[in-house]
């Protein structure tokens, strides 16, 4: 009754699944024939050598030349007659128990898929496979749960029991299924964890294997043994339900203690190239099947939590990668690559020193070079020399300094509204980081903060926009080191829990020159698996999502070439040779612990680190130095044969001039100009617009709700018009001002129809009110006219007494110039009698002696009697004659 059942359900799917199909061709035509033709290219490779896996993989570089093979040194195949029957029943047990009664597809198991795949949407979240479909998954398929590849899994399967026998099949599946830790099939397996040939194994060691691949991660024994052990019994009960063992067998295999003897097979060793081939690699093999990577996260506990099952799903697939069968063709120029290792080691050569445990140097430095053109790595470096196999590019995670200002804080600036010019003040921060050498240079722009390195700017700027608002943008540029604790401003200095790496500066700097596009940092340009199943397809240039505006980018890059040209600027002797247009900037944590160098062209991004693999102080270790140096030393070797190309202005960067003082833009000719973003400038237009349309519409409805109290108002003075009467003069100005106040309120009514009602009273009631205003009018004007007559009396009257008091004036005037003429002659005639009686008394001071005819005698009598002319006091003058005579008379 019960397997009748399942047979009408199965049959009740399967013919609504053939109704909809008219249907569904029709929506998913292109996907539809995509897998069909798929299934037809796989079906050739149905064949006996697809199944014995490869026992390597190759990686090439750019011009498809083989850089590396990764041997899978312990990959065994065995036929199913040297594997022991139990390991075959344990799988067939667990794994499909009507395995040799069904076909390729098992009905009842292919039912209960199918209804999870309808429940959920068309994802796949159990299995329901045949070992037919599992052997097609594992060589042909990837791991992803979806309607899609159920339906190749199946049309596959097919395809193997048509060509092969059912031992075949189990003997595939055996060679083929994944135990984790890069063992693949069983006795690889075998020797894998028990350093045993697998007709050696005991029951229990052989349900114990048959455990792990269902969930390699899950039942992998080495971190998860008690999952392992459970999952062993469940297999050894499967075996003895379906009769392969007896209650003896079983109750002595469950009681049996599991001894794990690990083999440590030798792998070959990796190198810078290799090392980060195979990380990108495997990232995207899990992304193809349908790992999804994270970048943000909730809390420290949700980042644990993912990074946790990050770590057992990378670890699986890197082994899946190095066992064997994978092609990777690279983006790697082995001569940019020499060059890139050769300007590291020569840029440090002078630090000599080593680690005696590891023989490793104790100052190390690692860089990563993208071609812009692509967007691929062209060269990657890990460290000094070529035998450290740890690459510091990928793997080493370092407080970036400044070299993360431009990324995190100045770009995302430029996306909010500020600009090159935009002025914030440098002063001490209480609490807060320092400048270089502790001193502050008051309100600055941007664009000098940047050239300088200054501190304060961009821990304030991301104080100002928050750290809410700016980390995601390392978030949108895949930087894994991210936690919750960096939500703060300190990061805008490169204060991070854990850190960047090479790559991922590269990564953002080349977001830079890509006009504020990001594209995942890799080499990996195409890669396919020995099936034919293509994991990356090959393009010339990755794709990129955006991350910055056009704008915000090129106005960071404008800046950034003025680190390298500007005198006073951090990297001003970095300029690369020939007149290669380059942009930049350096980057030096506390007590020289890192430096680092970030800058590109239009042709490369090239990043530089240089440090101690456990931080320490590292003499005169700054950005501009030994990371500087190594930057451009490689890039003007890279570049010595191409042409300067200035980086693309995007024609929404327009100029604008700028007050010097605030930086803000003006509609005037300052002298002063830098860039805007048009589309922010037309955004903070439109925000004001918008502002102002608001703050009308918040005016009127305001307005509209007052209007009732107008209505009243008018009402209230309109009683008041209507009750009053000119009855004096005075009475004119306060009705008629009282008459323009209604007229002005009946203006400010919405309601027409009632505005002109009021208008009507207040109409109606002036025309009463005008013979009595008239006749008061005329009144007012006889007082105003008898007023000015009065005004004019008594302005002839003001006129007379003014022309009297002015003729006194004059005569006043005219005495007093008399007198003080008077006085100055008399002053004069004084002034003349004293030079005369000066000049006799100089003749008469002549000694006796003197002759008469003596020049200066005559001189000083000449003198004397031309003085004496001019004394007009006639009685003094003879008395002063008379002395000179009688002076003339002494001398001989």
């Amino acid at each position: 009754m019960k397997h009748k059942r399942v047979i009408i359900v199965s049959a009740v799917i399967f013919g609504l699944m053939a109704a909809g199909a008219g249907i569904t061709y029709g929506t998913h035509k292109g996907e539809i024939d995509s897998i069909i033709a798929d299934v037809n290219q796989k079906k050739q490779l149905v064949i006996d050598s697809t199944f014995e896996r490869k026992g390597y993989t190759t990686i090439y570089d750019k011009d498809n030349k083989v850089i590396s093979k990764l041997i899978s040194q312990n990959y065994t195949y065995t036929s199913l007659e040297n594997i022991p029957s139990n390991i075959q029943n344990a799988f067939v047990a667990i794994e499909d128990k009507d395995f040799r009664k069904h076909g390729a597809i098992s009905i009842k198991g292919t039912t209960r898929a199918l209804v999870q795949i309808f429940r959920n949407k068309g994802e796949a979240v159990q299995g329901g496979s045949t070992i037919t479909q599992q052997l097609v998954k594992n060589v042909f398929l990837s791991n992803k749960k979806t309607l899609d590849r159920k339906i190749e899994e199946a049309l596959l399967a097919m395809d193997v029991e048509h060509k092969y026998s059912k031992d075949k099949i189990l003997e595939f599946y055996l060679n083929n299924v994944y135990f984790g830790r890069g063992n693949y099939g069983v006795e690889t397996a075998a020797k894998g964890y028990f350093q045993k040939d697998i007709k050696d194994l005991t029951l229990s060691e052989t349900a114990f294997l048959a455990a792990i691949p269902n969930n390699p991660s899950l039942y992998d024994p080495i971190t998860n043994k008690t999952n392992t052990l459970k999952r062993r019994n469940l297999i050894l009960k499967a075996m003895l339900d379906e009769k392969y063992i007896n209650k003896v067998k079983y109750d002595s295999a469950v009681k049996e203690e599991i001894v794990l003897k690990l083999s440590q097979p030798e792998l070959p060793k990796d190198n810078y190239v290799t090392s980060f081939a195979i990380d990108n690699a495997v990232k995207d093999l899990m992304k193809y099947d349908g790992f999804k990577f994270k970048y943000e996260f909730k809390s420290d506990v949700d980042k644990t939590k993912y990074q946790k099952k990050y770590s057992y799903t990378y670890s699986d697939y890197d082994k899946r990668v190095r066992a064997g069968g994978y092609s990777i063709y690279t983006s790697i120029d082995m001569s940019k690559q020499k060059q890139l290792q050769n300007s590291v080691d020569s840029g440090l050569s002078g630090f000599t020193g080593k680690d005696s445990k590891t023989n490793k140097y104790n100052v190390q430095g690692a860089a990563v070079s993208i071609d812009n053109a692509t967007g691929y790595v062209a060269a990657i470096v890990g460290g000094r020399g070529t035998d450290d196999e740890f690459n510091r590019a990928f793997l080493s995670y370092r407080q970036p300094g400044s070299a993360i200002k431009p990324v995190l804080v100045y770009t995302p600036a430029f996306d909010n509204k500020y600009h090159p010019l935009s002025r914030v003040v440098d002063q001490y921060i209480p609490g807060g980081p320092q400048n270089d050498e502790r001193t502050y240079f008051g309100s600055v722009t941007l664009r000098y903060a940047t050239e300088m390195s200054l501190n304060t700017i961009p821990y304030i700027l991301m104080t100002r926009l928050g750290p809410n608002k700016l980390m995601p943008y390392l978030l949108n540029m895949h930087f894994t080191g991210i936690y919750k604790e960096d939500y703060n401003s300190i990061a805008a200095i490169g204060g991070f829990t854990k850190g960047t790496s090479p790559v991922e500066m590269a990564g953002a700097y080349s977001t830079l020159e890509h006009g504020g596009g990001y594209a995942e940092t890799t080499c990996v340009r195409k890669m396919t698996y020995q099936d034919g199943s293509i994991i990356v397809k090959d393009q010339e240039n990755l794709d990129r999502k955006k991350v910055y505006t056009r704008e915000s980018a090129y106005m960071m890059t404008d800046i950034l070439k003025g680190v390298l040209t500007e005198d006073y600027a951090t990297g001003h002797k970095l300029a690369l040779a020939n007149g290669q247009i380059a942009a930049g900037k350096t980057g030096t944590t506390s007590s020289n612990k890192d430096g680092w160098f970030c800058g590109y062209t239009k042709y490369y991004t090239t990043v530089v680190w240089v440090g101690a693999d456990m931080p320490e102080e590292i003499s005169n270790l700054y950005g501009a130095v030994y990371p500087g140096h190594i930057w451009k030393d490689y890039m003007d070797k890279i570049h010595q044969n191409l042409k300067p190309i200035e980086f693309k202005k995007p024609d929404t960067v327009v100029y604008k001039y700028i007050n010097p003082q605030t930086g803000e833009k003006v509609d005037y000719n300052s002298g002063l100009q830098d860039m805007f973003s048009k589309p922010i400038l037309d955004e903070i237009e439109e925000e004001k617009r918008k502002a102002e349309a608001a703050a009308r519409a918040q005016k009127e409805a305001a307005y509209r709700e007052s209007e009732p109290q107008r209505e009243k108002e008018v009402e209230k003075l309109l009683e008041k018009y209507e009750s009053q009467s000119y009855t004096s003069v005075d009475s004119i100005q306060a009705i008629d001002s009282l008459r323009d106040s209604i007229n002005y309120l009946i203006g400010q009514i919405i309601d027409i129809d009632k505005a002109n009602l009021y208008k009507d009273r207040l109409d109606k009631r002036t025309a009463q009110l005008r013979p009595s205003r008239d006749k008061w009018e005329n009144v007012k004007k006889d007082q105003e006219k008898q007023q000015q007559l009065e005004i004019e009396r008594n302005n002839s009257e003001a006129e007379k007494l003014n022309n009297q008091k002015e003729l006194l004036r004059e005569q006043q005037e005219l005495q007093k110039q008399k007198e003080q003429q008077q006085k100055q002659e008399q002053a004069d005639i004084l002034e003349k009698e004293k030079e005369a009686a000066g000049s006799v008394q100089k003749v008469q001071s002549f000694s006796a002696d003197t002759n008469k005819n003596d020049s200066d005698f005559q001189n000083a009598v000449n003198d004397a009697v031309s003085k004496i002319s001019k004394v007009d006091n006639q009685k003094l003058a003879s008395v002063l004659k008379q002395a000179v005579q009688d002076k003339i008379l002494l001398l001989k």
